[in-house]
Protein backbone atom coordinates (compact mmCIF):
# COMPACT_ATOMS: atom_id res chain seq x y z
CA UNK A 1 0.00 0.00 0.00
CA UNK A 2 2.77 2.46 0.87
CA UNK A 3 4.36 2.24 -2.56
CA UNK A 4 1.05 1.82 -4.41
CA UNK A 5 1.13 5.05 -6.37
CA UNK A 6 2.09 6.46 -9.75
CA UNK A 7 5.69 6.10 -10.85
CA UNK A 8 7.75 9.08 -11.92
CA UNK A 9 10.77 9.38 -14.16
CA UNK A 10 14.13 10.85 -13.27
CA UNK A 11 13.38 13.74 -15.66
CA UNK A 12 10.09 14.47 -13.88
CA UNK A 13 11.89 14.53 -10.52
CA UNK A 14 14.56 16.91 -11.85
CA UNK A 15 11.88 19.20 -13.31
CA UNK A 16 9.98 19.19 -10.00
CA UNK A 17 13.17 20.18 -8.15
CA UNK A 18 13.67 23.06 -10.56
CA UNK A 19 10.08 24.25 -10.10
CA UNK A 20 10.42 23.90 -6.30
CA UNK A 21 13.63 25.97 -6.33
CA UNK A 22 11.83 28.72 -8.26
CA UNK A 23 8.94 28.71 -5.78
CA UNK A 24 11.41 28.91 -2.88
CA UNK A 25 13.26 31.77 -4.54
CA UNK A 26 10.07 33.71 -5.27
CA UNK A 27 8.71 33.22 -1.75
CA UNK A 28 11.90 34.56 -0.18
CA UNK A 29 12.34 37.39 -2.70
CA UNK A 30 8.87 38.55 -1.68
CA UNK A 31 9.72 38.15 2.04
CA UNK A 32 13.49 38.75 2.27
CA UNK A 33 13.52 39.31 6.05
CA UNK A 34 11.72 36.05 6.75
CA UNK A 35 12.82 32.43 6.73
CA UNK A 36 11.39 29.60 4.63
CA UNK A 37 10.66 26.04 5.62
CA UNK A 38 10.49 23.75 2.60
CA UNK A 39 9.28 20.23 3.43
CA UNK A 40 9.33 17.25 1.10
CA UNK A 41 9.17 13.49 1.56
CA UNK A 42 12.43 11.55 1.51
CA UNK A 43 11.24 8.46 -0.34
CA UNK A 44 13.80 6.80 -2.62
CA UNK A 45 12.57 5.22 -5.83
CA UNK A 46 10.05 5.97 -8.56
CA UNK A 47 6.91 6.10 -6.36
CA UNK A 48 6.66 9.42 -4.52
CA UNK A 49 2.94 9.60 -3.71
CA UNK A 50 0.29 7.31 -2.28
CA UNK A 51 -2.44 7.55 0.30
CA UNK A 52 -0.13 6.21 3.01
CA UNK A 53 2.77 8.50 2.03
CA UNK A 54 0.34 11.43 2.22
CA UNK A 55 -0.72 10.37 5.73
CA UNK A 56 2.91 10.24 6.89
CA UNK A 57 3.56 13.66 5.35
CA UNK A 58 0.54 15.18 7.10
CA UNK A 59 1.63 13.76 10.46
CA UNK A 60 4.95 15.54 10.04
CA UNK A 61 3.37 18.78 8.79
CA UNK A 62 1.10 18.79 11.86
CA UNK A 63 4.25 18.42 14.02
CA UNK A 64 5.92 21.27 12.14
CA UNK A 65 2.94 23.56 12.59
CA UNK A 66 2.73 22.72 16.29
CA UNK A 67 6.45 23.50 16.71
CA UNK A 68 5.99 27.03 15.32
CA UNK A 69 2.46 27.69 16.60
CA UNK A 70 3.49 30.84 18.46
CA UNK A 71 4.30 32.56 15.14
CA UNK A 72 1.84 33.66 12.48
CA UNK A 73 3.03 32.43 9.05
CA UNK A 74 3.44 35.00 6.28
CA UNK A 75 2.85 32.35 3.60
CA UNK A 76 1.50 28.82 3.88
CA UNK A 77 1.53 26.69 0.72
CA UNK A 78 0.88 22.98 0.15
CA UNK A 79 1.38 21.27 -3.21
CA UNK A 80 0.39 17.73 -4.12
CA UNK A 81 2.30 16.68 -7.22
CA UNK A 82 2.90 13.29 -8.82
CA UNK A 83 6.58 13.84 -7.98
CA UNK A 84 5.83 14.27 -4.28
CA UNK A 85 4.17 16.39 -1.65
CA UNK A 86 5.60 19.85 -0.99
CA UNK A 87 4.98 22.21 1.89
CA UNK A 88 6.25 25.77 2.18
CA UNK A 89 5.99 27.96 5.25
CA UNK A 90 7.38 31.50 5.36
CA UNK A 91 7.89 32.67 8.94
CA UNK A 92 9.16 35.73 10.80
CA UNK A 93 11.64 33.64 12.82
CA UNK A 94 15.38 33.51 13.15
CA UNK A 95 16.80 30.94 10.75
CA UNK A 96 18.80 29.24 13.51
CA UNK A 97 15.72 28.92 15.70
CA UNK A 98 13.67 27.32 12.94
CA UNK A 99 16.46 24.96 11.87
CA UNK A 100 17.02 23.74 15.45
CA UNK A 101 13.31 23.00 15.79
CA UNK A 102 13.26 21.13 12.48
CA UNK A 103 16.33 19.08 13.44
CA UNK A 104 14.58 18.16 16.67
CA UNK A 105 11.54 16.96 14.70
CA UNK A 106 13.70 15.02 12.25
CA UNK A 107 15.43 13.29 15.13
CA UNK A 108 12.56 12.70 17.57
CA UNK A 109 9.44 12.06 15.47
CA UNK A 110 8.83 8.51 14.31
CA UNK A 111 8.55 9.66 10.69
CA UNK A 112 11.20 12.38 10.99
CA UNK A 113 13.69 10.46 8.90
CA UNK A 114 11.19 10.25 6.03
CA UNK A 115 10.85 14.02 5.59
CA UNK A 116 13.35 16.66 4.56
CA UNK A 117 12.71 19.85 6.53
CA UNK A 118 14.90 22.39 4.77
CA UNK A 119 15.32 25.88 6.16
CA UNK A 120 16.24 28.58 3.64
CA UNK A 121 16.88 32.30 3.80
CA UNK A 122 17.60 35.17 1.42
CA UNK A 123 21.11 36.61 1.52
CA UNK A 124 22.67 39.03 -0.97
CA UNK A 125 20.23 38.11 -3.72
CA UNK A 126 20.70 34.37 -3.24
CA UNK A 127 18.71 31.53 -1.74
CA UNK A 128 20.81 30.03 1.08
CA UNK A 129 20.21 26.87 3.12
CA UNK A 130 20.80 26.57 6.85
CA UNK A 131 22.82 23.38 7.19
CA UNK A 132 23.17 21.15 10.21
CA UNK A 133 26.92 21.85 10.09
CA UNK A 134 26.30 25.59 10.53
CA UNK A 135 24.69 24.85 13.89
CA UNK A 136 27.15 22.16 15.01
CA UNK A 137 24.89 19.15 14.35
CA UNK A 138 25.93 15.90 12.70
CA UNK A 139 24.66 15.05 9.23
CA UNK A 140 21.58 12.84 8.95
CA UNK A 141 22.26 9.13 9.08
CA UNK A 142 21.30 6.44 6.62
CA UNK A 143 17.96 4.62 6.84
CA UNK A 144 19.81 1.34 7.32
CA UNK A 145 23.17 1.97 9.01
CA UNK A 146 24.79 4.71 11.07
CA UNK A 147 26.81 6.21 8.20
CA UNK A 148 26.00 9.64 6.78
CA UNK A 149 22.96 9.34 4.54
CA UNK A 150 24.60 11.26 1.70
CA UNK A 151 27.56 8.87 1.65
CA UNK A 152 25.40 5.74 1.53
CA UNK A 153 23.17 7.26 -1.12
CA UNK A 154 26.07 8.36 -3.31
CA UNK A 155 27.71 4.94 -3.03
CA UNK A 156 24.37 3.09 -3.36
CA UNK A 157 25.59 1.08 -0.39
CA UNK A 158 22.27 -0.64 0.35
CA UNK A 159 19.95 -2.50 -2.01
CA UNK A 160 16.87 -0.51 -2.97
CA UNK A 161 14.52 -3.23 -1.70
CA UNK A 162 16.21 -3.19 1.73
CA UNK A 163 15.59 0.55 2.00
CA UNK A 164 11.96 0.16 0.90
CA UNK A 165 11.42 -2.62 3.44
CA UNK A 166 12.84 -0.45 6.21
CA UNK A 167 10.54 2.45 5.26
CA UNK A 168 7.54 0.10 5.09
CA UNK A 169 8.34 -1.27 8.57
CA UNK A 170 8.67 2.25 9.95
CA UNK A 171 5.28 3.26 8.58
CA UNK A 172 3.68 0.06 9.88
CA UNK A 173 5.15 0.80 13.32
CA UNK A 174 3.43 4.21 13.17
CA UNK A 175 0.07 2.51 12.62
CA UNK A 176 0.38 0.51 15.88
Amino acid sequence: MLFDGPTVTHEEILHAKEVRANIQKNLLKANPQAVLLSATMNIPGPVKTSEEIAQVFHVMIDAVEKSVSEVRPLVHLYRKKKTGYEYFLVLPLRKETLKKRMIELEETCLFGRLVDLDVLFWDEGQLQPVSRDMLGYKQRTCFICSEEAKVCSRQQKHPFQEIRNHIQQLVEKGRE
